[in-house]
């Protein structure tokens, strides 16, 4: 099984910056993430969810077995959708981070310092 700890780090990280900002209760109602959850183990088992039904399809392919492709479809477009829900999450929760807090303006032309390595400019 594959380990990956990038989204539990992200996780962690937005559950740091919402003890420090000055936001609502009433806005932490609206987080989306589950901050209970390990989210790696999350995306991991949808992950292989999603694997196993296009293996399923592809060998129903092979053995030109129509239903079993159909029902392989579901599946993928059900692990899909899990996996959409898990990123539109972190998409909202960064949306009302950047939205409920006093941010300061970025100026013009911002580049990230060099000494954070930053690789996309």
């Amino acid at each position: 099984m594959i380990k990956i700890q990038f989204f539990e780090s992200l996780k962690n990280t937005y559950a740091q910056i919402i003890k420090v900002v000055s936001m609502k209760s009433s806005d932490s109602d609206e987080l989306m993430i589950d901050y209970h959850s390990d989210l790696d183990s999350l995306f991991l088992s949808d992950m292989e969810r999603l694997s196993a039904a296009a293996e399923l399809l592809s060998k129903a392919h092979a053995s030109d077995d129509k239903v079993t492709m159909q029902a392989a479809l579901v599946y993928i477009r059900s692990s899909s959708i899990r996996l959409s829900g898990f990123f539109e999450n972190i998409t909202d929760d960064t949306e009302l981070l950047l939205k409920k807090n006093d941010w300061p303006d970025i100026p013009d032309n911002y580049q990230v310092p060099n000494r954070y390595k930053f690789p996309h400019k």
